[in-house]
């Protein structure tokens, strides 16, 4: 059975594209009828030990008519090549690939690589008698497909069976990384992961979703990605995308393997931006840096945080969070405010919490509940620097003292039971809602905490 593949490039192109196998002589090549047409100037692409669209000992022939093709000052017939997989081929495109190389472009010539001694070389420049790799190749010529142009003359005459210019696929196989990072405790870099790849693009921050785009550099478990550097000095600091250093003038590659060195930031770390990225990254381990003003006022406050025990970092950078709303309604919470607790790891600076509502309607918890603007508890040694707060804490009489009692409670303008440190509460009001026919009566204390007791109206 004959199989021919005749594929019509664009007419801009003016030619056509024979895909056949090379190493079936006997297959019926289409190449009278190309001539019979005019298209008799032929440009064969080798992949060269690749594949064009995953076929094996596969290459692709444009053929033009240089009749129609555009002429220079001399009269000479310009005619613009187009890559193989150039998407400008559309349905005609046809991807070339070689595993574990990366293409470094298309060559006009290519020899046979050896040392200054006349030694075999394999891609990658070692000695192919100690590597066991076969012998690779130095090109030439390197094809410019935006500059460069075929010229030849329109009124000789051409076989398309026979080639004007053949190009060729230069290999160079995938870099090797090495990623080593920083041992807190010990000071040195200790390798984590290595990868074969062509070229590494370097973590950013999405600002989009606050989150860190690893892409594809490998990750460590419980951290987030912080610097790299060239050297374990760590002097030159790496940026953007890093790679091996090519010699597109022979396309060979110049370095084998290349060692990255990083610092790591323990847990998780978040870029913010708008009051939904923290919404949506919110998790009691959290650490967040604000690179904008977090306005709440369409966006509800995490119910984890202000129900869980907080033991992350909120860097504010000057900025605020401002006009949250909460409402406790769980029965069986213990703790409750913007924060449920703020465990000894949590540390919050440099920021200002703005127009903040905190209702509480009560707890049945056995051992009683602590509530507060900021927090339920501070714990001791959790790390509040450069904070302000302003809000209203406002108490449900009726759910908080009618249906559980007066004194198994501990409430306070900030926090019901801790420490703040020097965080001033002047900005603080404390109210009391649903207190029918004023039976209870609320007393803010000279430390700050909050005493509810029974009118004469009223009943302990």
């Amino acid at each position: 059975m004959k199989k021919i593949i005749k594929l019509f490039l664009m007419t801009v192109l003016l030619g056509l594209a024979i895909v056949t196998l090379s190493a079936c002589a006997d297959w019926e090549l289409p190449y009278v009828d190309a001539d019979a047409e005019g298209y008799t100037v032929s440009v064969r692409f080798d992949a060269n030990g690749g594949m064009f669209a995953g076929t094996n000992n596969v290459y692709v022939v444009d053929v033009f008519n240089p009749a129609t093709a555009k002429k220079n000052a001399e009269g000479k017939a310009e005619i613009a090549l187009i890559a193989p997989d150039d998407s400008r081929r559309e349905n005609n495109a046809f991807e070339v690939s070689n595993t574990g190389y990366f293409l470094a472009g298309w060559y006009q010539e290519r020899t046979l690589r050896t040392d200054e001694n006349g030694n075999a070389l394999d891609a990658d420049g070692n000695l192919c008698s100690a590597s066991g790799k076969p012998q690779g190749y130095v090109y030439g010529g390197r094809w410019d497909f935006e500059t460069d142009r075929l010229t030849v003359d329109p009124n000789k005459t051409y076989s398309s069976q026979e080639n004007v210019l053949t190009l060729y696929a230069a290999w160079v196989p995938y870099y090797t990384y090495e990623f080593y990072a920083l041992n807190a405790t010990t000071g040195q870099f200790e390798l984590y992961s290595t990868q074969q790849m062509m070229e590494l693009t370097l973590p950013e921050w999405n600002q989009s979703t606050g989150k860190i785009d690893m892409k594809r550099f490998p990750d460590l478990n419980g951290k987030t990605f912080d610097k790299a550097y060239t050297d374990a000095t760590m002097t030159e600091e790496l940026t953007g995308k890093i790679g091996g250093s090519i010699d597109y003038e022979k396309g060979i590659a110049n370095a084998e393997s290349i060692k990255v060195y990083t610092t790591w930031l323990e847990g998780d770390w978040f870029k913010i931006y708008t009051a939904k990225q923290f919404y949506d990254n919110s998790r009691l381990g959290g650490n967040y840096i604000l690179c904008a003003d977090l306005d709440f006022s369409n966006q509800v406050w995490a119910p984890t945080l202000a129900k869980g025990e907080f033991k992350g970092t909120i860097l504010g950078n000057g900025h605020k969070i401002s006009n949250v709303k909460v409402t406790q309604s769980d029965s069986r919470q213990e703790a409750g405010g913007l924060f449920g607790k703020l465990h000894a790891s949590a540390k919050i600076e440099n920021v200002t919490f703005e127009n903040l509502t905190y209702i509480v309607t009560g707890s049945i918890s056995p051992n009683g509940a602590s509530f507060g603007l900021l927090a339920g508890t501070i714990a001791d040694g959790a790390a509040l620097t450069d904070v302000q707060i302003s809000g209203a804490l406002q108490i449900d009489a009726a759910k908080l003292i009618d249906e559980f009692g007066l004194d198994i409670y501990d409430i306070g303008l900030l926090c019901g039971e801790g420490k703040y440190g020097e965080i001033s509460t002047d900005g603080i009001t404390c109210t009391l809602t649903n207190n029918d026919a004023n039976k209870f009566a609320l007393t803010v204390n000279d430390d700050k905490t909050v005493t509810l007791t029974a009118t004469t109206n009223g009943t302990n």
